[in-house]
C-alpha cells in the first residue's frame, strides 16, 4: 500500500561525539543494508551544531533519529542514551571503525528470530598494509576471524553485535557500565542462560591502529577500564591474588591470538604479525592489571576519547572503507 511505513525490526545506535565527517562511511554502509527499510537508525551526538551535518543531510536522510547527549557526554553513555531511546524488538551498537557488508544485518536479524539472545558477527581485518593493526586484530577480534561456520559461542562481538531490546533493558542501572566492557555482560547473561549465536554469513570490517603509538593508546586505556570493571568490590587481597594471576590471563590470551592467526594466514605466513602477537597481547593484560587498583571516571574518559574515532589512529593507506571487490581473508 502506497505510503504505508514498514515497522522497524531493528535499531542502530551511532555514537558520534565528533562530527559527522567520522561515522559518515559507517552510516553510508547502514544505508545500503538490504533490509534498510526495517532499520531504525539513531545517532547520539553532543549537540546537532557540534555534528557539523551536511546541508542536504535532513532531506536525503529523514528517517534518522537525531539525539542529543550534551557536551560532556561519554561514549558508553551516548551508547546507553541510545538503547533508551530505541524502539525496535533488537539493537546493536554500531562502532565507527567496524563497517558491515551489505547483506550484513539481514542474516543476523534472521538469526535473532530464531530465539538467541545475541547475535555476532563474523570479523575481516580491515587493515591491509598494518602488521601491527593485523596482529591487534587477531588479539581484540580474533575469536570471531576467520569463521567459516556459524554456531553457538560462549562470547560474540561486544559490540557490533544485536541483542534483544528486552535483554539489554532488563540489565537495569547496571547497562551503561556494561557498555564500557560488554563481556562482562555477556558472562553474566550466560549464567543466566542465555546463549550467543556467530553467524558466519554476517560479515563486517574491523580496523585496529596501524601504529605502535595507537595501539598502546588504545589497548591499555580499554584493559584499564575492563580491570576496573571486573575488581569492582573486590578485598585488597582478592586484588593481589587476580594481579599474580596476571600471567595465566596473558598465556590465555596469547594462545587464543595463536589459533586466530594460525586459522587466517593458512600459507600466507606473516612472520612480522607472528612476533608482534606477544606484546600487544601483553600490553593489554598489564592495562587490565592497572585496572585492578584503578578507580575514577578518568580511565573511562580516556576509553571514551580514544574509541569513538578510530581515524587519527589509521593510516591514509588504510582508510576505513571496505574494500571493492569485497573478498573474504
Amino acid at each position: 500500500m502506497k505510503g504505508m511505513i514498514m515497522a522497524k525490526k531493528m535499531s542502530v545506535i551511532i555514537a558520534a561525539l565528533d562530527t559527522y565527517k567520522e561515522v559518515q562511511e559507517l552510516h553510508a554502509c547502514i544505508e545500503r543494508q538490504t533490509i534498510r527499510l526495517q532499520l531504525e537508525v539513531i545517532c547520539i551526538c553532543k549537540t546537532k551544531d557540534s555534528l557539523s551535518l551536511p546541508d542536504s543531510f535532513l532531506n536525503r536522510y529523514p528517517d534518522v533519529v537525531l539525539i542529543e547527549g550534551g557536551e560532556s557526554i561519554l561514549l558508553h553513555e551516548a551508547r546507553h542514551l541510545g538503547v533508551l531511546s530505541s524502539t525496535a524488538p533488537y539493537i546493536l551498537i554500531a562502532e565507527d571503525h567496524c563497517l558491515p557488508i551489505d547483506d550484513c544485518f539481514e542474516h543476523m536479524l534472521s538469526r535473532l528470530r530464531e530465539g538467541w539472545s545475541g547475535v555476532g558477527p563474523s570479523i575481516i581485518s580491515g587493515n591491509r598494509l598494518s602488521a601491527v593493526a593485523r596482529a591487534a586484530n587477531c588479539v581484540t577480534y580474533g575469536e570471531w576471524m576467520g569463521q567459516d561456520e556459524s554456531g553457538e559461542v560462549k562470547y560474540i562481538a561486544g559490540y557490533n553485535s544485536a541483542f534483544p531490546r528486552t535483554i539489554l533493558l532488563s540489565r537495569g542501572e547496571r547497562l551503561a557500565e556494561d557498555l564500557i566492557a560488554t563481556s562482562l555482560m555477556q558472562a553474566s547473561l550466560r549464567k543466566e542462560g542465555h546463549r550467543f549465536f556467530l553467524e558466519s554469513k554476517a560479515v563486517m570490517y574491523h580496523w585496529e591502529a596501524s601504529y605502535w603509538r595507537g595501539t598502546r593508546s588504545i589497548l591499555i586505556p580499554q584493559g584499564q577500564a575492563l580491570g576496573v570493571l571486573r575488581s569492582r568490590g573486590w578485598s585488597p587481597l582478592k586484588r593481589l591474588c587476580f594481579s599474580a594471576l596476571i600471567p595465566c590471563l596473558f598465556l590465555s590470551r596469547y594462545l587464543r591470538a595463536l589459533r586466530t592467526y594460525w586459522r587466517i594466514v593458512k600459507t600466507n605466513i606473516a612472520l612480522a604479525e607472528f612476533f608482534y602477537l606477544f606484546p600487544i597481547t601483553m600490553i593489554w593484560s598489564l592495562g587490565e592489571l592497572k585496572g585492578y587498583w584503578t578507580r575514577g571516571r578518568r580511565v573511562f574518559q580516556t576509553v571514551s576519547n580514544v574509541e569513538r574515532n578510530r581515524s587519527p589512529f589509521i593510516s591514509p593507506d588504510e582508510m576505513i572503507s571496505i574494500p571493492s571487490p569485497i573478498m573474504k581473508d
